[in-house]
């Protein structure tokens, strides 16, 4: 199999992963220190935009909880291999101030050692070629052989003409294409109300371009999620089907209930 493949964070451009580097990068979101992937032009900004914020924090505001980023940075250098005992001379001060001094002296040595990129793969079926599962794009595609929308991954640089094609489907298709993209979203949880409400095709078709733009866009991130091989849901025992209810006492027939009514019984 061909070398795997890395998106960089700051220009896009996929390139093998023997030209990219893992620097540290915080998520704005959780506050923690993730692995981040660049290419040579711009991991050297990246890991000066690391050192700079780790530098800048303030570790004796409590008001502020600027210890849990320097804890994810030193948890996640050491997870990669680069531990505190490869900083010569050892780190000075005491207590937070060394974790802080050991992991800008650990950012130091990263502008000449790599950190190894962990992660499991996927594979595109658009090139070919394996990425990094994290940044595998999971993406709604019609098999002609199934008849249906089927999950399918993408890398960076096949995501955006995939998802074209698929729009273009739902465009020209009619009320089965919207039904069946439909359920493909609520397969993997994202719900179109309307569809599920019953409301006529051309009120979900513009609901279902407007998800495909936000998968598009990566404001929605589909998840790759458990994978069942097709053998072992044909083998696996079906459950026995619930017994009929047993079938209510018949009551009297309309003539018997005439007849009761005017005593004739």
């Amino acid at each position: 199999m061909s070398e795997r493949h890395v998106q960089c964070s700051t220009c896009g451009v996929l390139r093998p992963e023997s030209e990219s580097h893992n620097v540290p990068t915080l998520d704005a979101a959780s506050g923690h220190y993730v692995d981040g992937y660049y290419c040579s032009e711009h991991a050297g900004p990246a890991l000066a935009g690391t050192r700079a914020h780790v530098a800048a924090l303030d570790l004796e505001d409590d008001a502020r909880d600027d210890m849990t980023p320097l804890l994810t940075l030193d948890a996640l250098v050491r997870a990669r291999g680069l531990a505190s005992e490869a900083i010569d001379p050892p780190a000075t001060g005491d207590g937070m101030e060394r974790v802080r001094n050991e992991a800008l002296a650990l950012l130091d040595l990263l502008v000449h050692t790599r950190l190894p990129i962990v992660e499991p793969s996927a594979l595109c079926s658009g090139c070919y070629r394996t990425v990094p599962a994290s940044q595998v794009r999971v993406i709604p595609w019609f098999n002609d052989s199934a008849g249906d929308f089927v999950t399918t991954f993408r890398c960076g640089d096949c995501c955006a003409s995939s998802l074209a094609d698929t729009r273009a489907r739902l465009d020209a298709g009619g009320a089965r294409e919207v039904g069946q993209l439909a359920e493909f979203f609520q397969r993997h949880g994202v719900t179109i109300l309307e569809h599920r409400r019953g409301d006529p095709p051309e009120v979900v078709r513009p609901l279902l371009a407007r998800t495909l733009e936000l998968v598009a866009g990566g404001q929605l991130r589909l998840q790759i999620g458990e994978t069942v091989p097709l053998k072992d849901v044909l083998s696996s025992p079906q459950p026995e089907p619930a017994p009929a209810p047993e079938p209510a006492p018949a009551g009297p027939s309309l003539w018997g209930r005439i007849r009761r009514a005017f005593g004739r019984e």
